[in-house]
C-alpha cells in the first residue's frame, strides 16, 4: 500500500522515483492549490463584506448625527 503524503512539506524524492508516483503527486499538489485558492477568495470576499458593512454602518451613523437623531457622544461610541 502506497502512504501518500499530507502535506506538500511531506514530498520527497522517493515520492516521484516512478510516474505513477510523479502523477499521484502532481495531482495532489495541484488539488492543495485549488483549496487554498478557494479558501483564499472566502476570505476575501467575506472581508470585502464585512468592510462593506462597516462603510454603511458609518455612513448611518453620520447620517443620524447630522439629523440630530442621536448626539455626538452616542454616534462616537
Amino acid at each position: 500500500m502506497y502512504a501518500e503524503p499530507r502535506y506538500i512539506s511531506e514530498i520527497n524524492i522517493g515520492d516521484v522515483s516512478s510516474p505513477k508516483k510523479a502523477k499521484r503527486i502532481i495531482d495532489f499538489v495541484k488539488q492543495v492549490d485549488k483549496n487554498k485558492c478557494k479558501q483564499i477568495k472566502y476570505l476575501q470576499d467575506h472581508n470585502r463584506k464585512l468592510l462593506k458593512r462597516i462603510a454603511t454602518l458609518e455612513r448611518l451613523v453620520s447620517h443620524l448625527k447630522e439629523s440630530k437623531l442621536i448626539s455626538e457622544d452616542g454616534g462616537d461610541n
